[in-house]
Order: structure tokens, then C-alpha cells, then sequence
């Protein structure tokens, strides 16, 4: 026997036993004379009569035996996405147009875009104030036929502010005009946890509210989220019927696959943006995708996983 294929016996023996502590560890050192990749990993669990895990899965509790018994849940990737739904435009302080955010969505075969330009008390990201979103939504419709016709929707949206008290930085009339809003903290992070946490669920009782964006509000590198409640946001996004976002951006990435596990547990769909400020920033979609792979998320869980009949009917 080739120290190879002892190496692989002992292996599946570890398998059989472990709880993937030493998982990592383990592959890191299998050197690359003895041929580990992916295809490898496959016949390692097969030699253990394991299905195959995905990597991701690897440190739950009891991963083996949820395996065996077939319960594991099929992970979302990439090419399960059909949209994006937190987008901004040079109408706020986003670097590309409508109509280039819209053809980066076509080449990347999305179905439906969403815009969401900053509300007005954004001064600072040139936020659109009551009169700027109507114009927007007049450019939007126009431009709606031709990428209808060439497969892509465009919806209508904003990134509305949560203001202190918890209401919206934008009138019920204007709200009412947009296919999908997403809510979200952008000042005041230093408020206390009941009150925090009294603003967010307040905004989340609001009909006009799908989505709270960056639901934590960290920056990574730059400050620790303000302090929240989680269980009881996930509750009121339960109980009023919205999604929270895994935010993409690589300064954010929030929330963290631990609150997304929650959230999925209590019913909770997830909206998976790459809150992109450019063409380019709609590559970035790869950080929230392993948060979510991280976290169990099938297609089910994830609304821009959806087509567009089935999104518009969860948005009523």
C-alpha cells in the first residue's frame, strides 16, 4: 500500500469519527504529491461511506449523522441568482447610471435589477429628495420596454433611511409608487440597545418596508455594529413578513451566518445584495454568497434567488 493510500485509510477512519475539528488542519497539510483536490475529497467520503459535505458545513454539530440521514441542506451558489435588489446610481452615489447598471445586470443574466438610491436625509450620498425619486421613477418606466424586451425588469426602489423615532426618511404616498424598499440605519449608531431596537422593529411594521439593509450596521476594519437586539428584529421581520440582507459589500458583510442561521430557523427570508456603487461592485456578490453557504441557505431562503412572478407575489 503507496503511504498515499494509507494516508487515505487512516483518513476515513478519522472521518468516520471526527467532528471535523481537525478538518482544515488536516487538508492544509495533505501535500500536493498526493493529489487532494476536490475529486479526492469525494472518494475520501465515499471510502468512509459519508455522503459528500460541503466545506461549509463542516464545523455544524452532528454534521455526520445529518449526512447519513439525508438532511443536509443543498447549498445556493452563484448561479442561482437572478437578481439584485440594492443598487445605486449616479442619482445618489453610485458612479454608473441607470441604464449602465442595467446592462452590467444583462451580462451577468440576471432577470430583474432593483435601483435604490439614497433618501434624502443622506445628504452627504446626495440623497433624492421626494421630487428627484418621482423623477427617477419617470426615467425608470421609460426605459423599462427596451430591457423588457431584452429580458431584463427594472424595479423601482430606495434605500429610505430609518430615522430616529423609527419612521422613514420619505412620505407613505412616494413609498407606495416603488416596487421594493430596503430600510436602513445610516446615523444615530449610538443610541443603546432597547432603543436601537425599538427604531429597527418600528420601521419593520411599516407596509412599505421588504428589506432591512446592513441589518447590524457594521464596518469592518472601522467600527463594531451599533448594539442590537438580534432575536428581537428576527422576531418583528417574522412576525411582520420582511427579509434582512446579507450585505456583500466586502467593508460590511452583514450579517453573520450565526444571525442568518436564526433567521432562516424563525422563517425570516434573506435578500442577498451586493449594495453595489458601480458596475464593478456587482462582482461582489461571492462575499455574502459564503456568509449564506455558511449559514445552510438554500434557494427557497433567498429572494433574489427567485424569478420575478415569485418575488413580486412574496412582495404582495
Amino acid at each position: 500500500m503507496s503511504g498515499s493510500e494509507a494516508n487515505k485509510g487512516l483518513f476515513a477512519e478519522y472521518l468516520v469519527m471526527s467532528d471535523f475539528e481537525f478538518w482544515l488542519d488536516f487538508i492544509d497539510a495533505w501535500g500536493p504529491e498526493d493529489d487532494a483536490g476536490s475529486d479526492d475529497e469525494h472518494e475520501l467520503f465515499q471510502m468512509a461511506g459519508i455522503p459528500f459535505i460541503e466545506p461549509e458545513l463542516r464545523d455544524w454539530p452532528d454534521v455526520i449523522e445529518l449526512a447519513k440521514a439525508g438532511k443536509l441542506p443543498k447549498l445556493i451558489t452563484e448561479a442561482d441568482f437572478k437578481a439584485q435588489l440594492h443598487e445605486h446610481t449616479t442619482w445618489s452615489d453610485g458612479t454608473a447610471s441607470v441604464r449602465e447598471m442595467a446592462e452590467a445586470a444583462l451580462e451577468r443574466g440576471y432577470e430583474y435589477l432593483a435601483i435604490t438610491d439614497h433618501s434624502p436625509l443622506l445628504a452627504i450620498a446626495n440623497g433624492l429628495s421626494r421630487e428627484r425619486v418621482l423623477a427617477q421613477l419617470d426615467e425608470i418606466e421609460a426605459l423599462r420596454p427596451e430591457f423588457a424586451a431584452r429580458g431584463l425588469a427594472i424595479l423601482s426602489g430606495l434605500e429610505v433611511d430609518i430615522l430616529k423615532d423609527g419612521t422613514l426618511d420619505m412620505d407613505d404616498e412616494v413609498l407606495a409608487k416603488l416596487d421594493i424598499v430596503v430600510a436602513s440605519v445610516h446615523m444615530r449608531y449610538k443610541e443603546d440597545e432597547a432603543a436601537m431596537t425599538q427604531r429597527i422593529c418600528k420601521a419593520l411594521a411599516s407596509p412599505h418596508v421588504d428589506i432591512l439593509g446592513h441589518p447590524t450596521g457594521r464596518i469592518m476594519g472601522q467600527r463594531e455594529g451599533y448594539p442590537l437586539d438580534i432575536d428581537a428584529v428576527i422576531a418583528a421581520a417574522a412576525k411582520y413578513g420582511k427579509a434582512l440582507e446579507i450585505n456583500s459589500s466586502p467593508e460590511r458583510m452583514d450579517l453573520c451566518d450565526e444571525h442568518v442561521k436564526k433567521a432562516k430557523a424563525a422563517g425570516v427570508k434573506i435578500a442577498i445584495n451586493c449594495d453595489a456603487h458601480s458596475v464593478k461592485s456587482l462582482g461582489n456578490l461571492s462575499w455574502g454568497l459564503c456568509i449564506a453557504r455558511r449559514a445552510g441557505l438554500e434557494v427557497g431562503d433567498v429572494l433574489n434567488c427567485w424569478d420575478e412572478k415569485a418575488l413580486r407575489g412574496w412582495l404582495g
